[in-house]
């Protein structure tokens, strides 16, 4: 068994659509997986209702009203650049979400959390349209779109799952 070098990576478009497709399965996973987390931060962190909102309401707010902005920004810096940035930036904010001390540090969390997903939604699928053509980039954004809904499916279970 070979180790693939970086350029072998690059030429086999299976790895791209891999690493989208997963993308697409976290996103939604992390921000179903939050409102029903929602009673347990309860508890944890004494907060009232509508300061426990912002936690679905930072990633809400900051991915839907940037998604399209980072559309731009994947042309201007190259697709690839913002996807990598997207996706370390939605790891790290991940972690910053699991270490948070207080509420104010979750919901700014979240909300970088929201950015990041923007950043690395918009030009996955940016990266993805400019690869495939026809009936290929249907199949590739089908597949895409299965991954999206199975994270949407699966996040409020494995959340209950976790909190359980």
């Amino acid at each position: 068994m070979s180790v693939l070098s970086c350029d072998e990576l690059r030429r086999d478009p299976r790895w791209g659509v891999l690493a989208v497709c997963l993308v697409a399965l976290a996103l939604p996973l992390s921000f179903s997986a939050g409102a029903v987390a929602v009673p347990a931060l309860a508890g944890r962190f004494q907060g009232a209702p509508s300061a426990l909102a912002w936690v679905t309401n930072a990633f809400m707010l900051s991915f839907g009203s940037l998604l399209l902005a980072a559309g731009g920004l994947a042309d201007r810096f190259g697709r690839r650049r913002l996807f990598l940035c997207g996706s370390a930036g939605f790891v790290l904010a991940t972690l910053a979400v699991c270490l948070a001390a207080d509420l104010r540090a979750l919901d700014l969390a979240r909300g970088l959390q929201g950015v990041a997903a923007a950043a690395a939604l918009a030009s996955g699928s940016a990266a993805l349209a400019q690869r495939f053509q026809g009936h290929a980039r249907m199949r590739v954004f089908a597949l895409m779109g299965t991954m999206f809904g199975v994270g949407l499916a699966l996040g409020p279970l494995l959340a209950g799952l976790l909190l359980a």
